[in-house]
C-alpha cells in the first residue's frame, strides 16, 4: 500500500495536470473533431 499522503500528492498533481488540459483545448478551434468528441464526453461527465 502507498502512505496516504503520497497518494494525496498524486491526486492533486493529477488534477492540476487535467486542469492544465482542459484549458489547453478550450483555447483551440471548438470546432475542430477533436474537441467536439473531447467537449461531448465532458458533458457526458457532469450530468
Amino acid at each position: 500500500m502507498w502512505p496516504v499522503n503520497e497518494l494525496e500528492v498524486l491526486l492533486t498533481t493529477a488534477q492540476v495536470l487535467l486542469k492544465d488540459l482542459e484549458s489547453v483545448l478550450k483555447k483551440q478551434d471548438p470546432a475542430s473533431p477533436k474537441n467536439l468528441r473531447t467537449g461531448a464526453l465532458q458533458t457526458g461527465s457532469r450530468q
